[in-house]
């Protein structure tokens, strides 16, 4: 007869080790998803034309959010814009398209940068106001001379 002693620790040490095989397995499985979801992301902006123009004229500009605001304030529109290039970009104007539930553009909405050193990232809070809109996309970036 085996000890009930060996068959206990045989028990944990099977447990152990499944548990050490499933943690990574559902890991890689979680990270996956949010990695496929990132491309998706990626995919859908670079074939957005306004992208692809900020991308040429030396712009990287991330997807963009809504954040509710608390209280009475409103909603805004939330992203981040990087200068790529090696030149100090002066006077950035940001235009967004301002999008309802339909996807049909309800209004406007625009920030400024006066200066964006090369390689800076500008992270972008633009008031949206109190339209109907429940989604924002880039219409324009441009850089004033």
């Amino acid at each position: 007869m085996v000890p009930r002693k060996a068959i206990v620790w045989t028990v944990i040490t099977i447990v152990i080790l499944v548990v050490g095989v499933m943690v990574p397995v559902v890991g890689l499985k979680h990270y996956a998803k949010l990695a496929e979801r990132q491309r998706d992301r990626t995919r859908a902006a670079a074939s957005d034309p306004a992208t692809a123009a900020a991308a040429q004229a030396g712009f990287e500009v991330s997807a963009i959010s809504v954040e509710k605001g608390q209280g009475s304030s409103g909603s805004s529109a939330v992203g981040t814009v990087v200068n790529k290039s090696s030149l100090q970009r002066a006077g950035v104007a940001l235009e967004l398209d301002l999008l309802d539930e339909a996807g049909k553009t309800v209004g406007i909405a625009r920030s400024y940068r006066p200066v964006l050193a090369p390689g800076a990232k500008w992270e972008f809070k633009v008031p949206m106001g109190d339209t109907q809109a429940v989604a924002a996309k880039l219409a324009s970036i441009k850089e004033g001379k």
